[in-house]
């Protein structure tokens, strides 16, 4: 055992000395420690080898799909090819195939279509238009602050709504001839004439103007026609809607579109800084300045509406508005059947109105109508028993709601007829009003002693014209104390009187 160890150490030390001491060791280790330059090539082989190894496994399978998708189409188109010769030839021999059902398209329509002409509507409305050119009287002041007046033309449209023994009858807007010194108007043919003021109504933005027959040329007679008015609570949004006016004052011009929405609400400004909510036609036809007062038509070339108002802004395209003629025929009628007068033969009652705001009749229960402000002494209304604070609600069965409303219904009358009035009086107890009725007998200005402005019935409100006592012990306030007049006057007080 002895003699083992002894043999087996001899053995070791001898190995050991051979592994540390060979000549392999010392040069390998003498090699990789002095050739780096040897060793970086060596790396620099082994990543190229790798690198063309997986290019080319890349592109080998790049073309291992290509193939494979090119003989997968080549299978449809043929089984494609096979299912139609089958269904071409023996329907029973077809073999089924796989492929997925195609999606059927929608039937393709039959209408051709056709451009949307409306030339006939427009040749045979033409002779109903006329342009209007309305001057009125503009008072500016010069570089030293003196004042002067100077005439000032504007532009609108009207159309010819009938005929009298003596005139031809012709609508617009009352915006377009309001305050007007001189009206002419300019028929299809071209031919001019003078038109007067037969009636106007402010609160629905309508008018009637007047030419003497006798200022009508034969060739012009024969050339014009009168307007089919027609129903427009009838109208369906989305039908065609036809505008014609003298658009920027540049002649008769035709914009086709259609009827947008119907009873759209507006509040429009009066002359006394009132707003008036009214109820218009929308349509996207262009109405410019210019077309106010002329006729909205349908696709059978009847009017629809008048034209009166558009919204511009540069959020806004395309929203024009008209007076639904169905609305405005009633108040046409009126106007076309009143007596036309000159300023001395209107009639007057003797009086000074100011408007009722819409917040006094909801919140207050004030009556809607016009205030009397004042009554001017020894007037027609005086006479017939009105007193100032009384609220005119009718006059002649027809409703007023505002004091140029009362005015032009008024003055609409010759001197010396009997209108019926019909008014609301506060009680005594200052709780609530009651209903009366009287008849005025109109008299001219002169009559009364007003001053005439603008046809005006403008009594002063001062004390010489106040109402006479009414028997309760207070002077033309109704029986009503002096706090409630301090307080109308004072919610009132910013209306403009007439």
């Amino acid at each position: 055992m002895d003699n083992f160890e002894a043999n087996n150490n001899n053995y070791n030390n001898n190995y050991n000395n051979d592994y540390n001491n060979n000549d392999f060791n010392n040069n390998y280790n003498n090699n990789y420690d002095n050739n780096p330059k040897k060793n970086k090539n060596n790396r620099k082989k082994w990543l190229i080898g790798v690198g063309i190894a997986l290019a080319a496994f890349i592109v080998i399978s790049l073309g291992v799909t290509f193939v494979k998708s090119t003989f997968k189409i080549i299978d449809q188109y043929a089984a494609q090819m096979a299912g139609s010769n089958n269904a071409d030839g023996n329907a029973e021999n077809a073999t089924p195939q796989e492929t997925a059902k195609p999606v059927e398209l929608a039937d393709v329509g039959t209408y051709t279509g056709s451009a949307v002409d409306v030339s006939e509507i427009v040749e045979a409305a033409m002779p109903t238009v006329v342009s209007i050119v309305s001057t009125t009287s503009v008072q500016g002041y010069s570089m030293f602050g003196q004042p002067y007046e100077q005439e000032a033309a504007s532009s609108g449209t009207g159309f010819i709504v009938g005929q009298n023994d003596t005139e031809l009858l012709l609508a617009t807007n009352n915006h377009v001839v309001e305050d007007s010194t001189g009206i002419q108007v300019t028929f299809n043919n071209e031919e001019t004439a003078e038109a007067i003021v037969k009636g106007t109504a402010a609160d629905a933005d309508l008018a009637v103007i007047a030419v003497k027959l006798e200022d009508i040329d034969e060739e012009t007679m024969d050339s014009i026609k009168i307007a089919v008015l027609g129903d427009s609570d009838k109208v369906k949004v989305g039908q065609m809607a036809i505008a014609i006016g003298n658009a920027q004052g540049m002649g008769q011009s035709v914009t086709v579109g259609y009827i947008s929405a119907k009873d759209r609400k507006l509040d429009i400004g009066s002359a006394t800084g009132e707003t008036k909510t009214m109820s218009f036609l929308q349509t996207d036809a262009a109405i410019n300045g210019g077309n106010s007062g002329g006729p909205l038509l349908n696709a059978g070339g009847e009017v629809v509406g008048i034209n009166s108002a558009k919204i511009s802004s540069t959020d806004v395209e395309g929203m024009c508005y008209a007076i639904p003629i169905s609305q405005a025929t009633p108040i046409i009628k009126d106007l076309m059947n009143r007596e036309t007068l000159t300023e001395e033969e209107r009639g007057y009652m003797g009086v000074s109105l100011q408007d009722i705001s819409n917040d006094a009749v909801e919140m207050y229960g004030v009556p809607d109508g016009v205030y009397i402000a004042a009554v001017q002494k020894k007037s027609p209304a005086d006479k017939a028993g009105l007193l100032e604070g009384d609220i005119i609600t009718m006059i002649n069965d027809i409703a007023v709601n505002s004091s140029s409303a009362a005015v032009d219904k008024v003055n609409s009358y010759r001197a010396g007829t009997e209108i019926k009035v019909v008014f609301s009086r506060r009680r005594a107890d200052g709780n609530g009003y009651d209903t009366k009725e009287t008849t005025v007998t109109l008299a001219t200005a002169e009559e009364i002693g007003l001053n005439n402005q603008g046809s005006q019935d403008n009594a002063q409100d001062n004390d010489a014209n106040r109402a006479p006592d009414n028997g309760n012990g207070n002077n033309g306030n109704n029986g009503n104390d002096d706090a409630f007049n301090d307080i109308w006057d004072d919610y009132f007080g910013d209306f403009m009187p007439w």
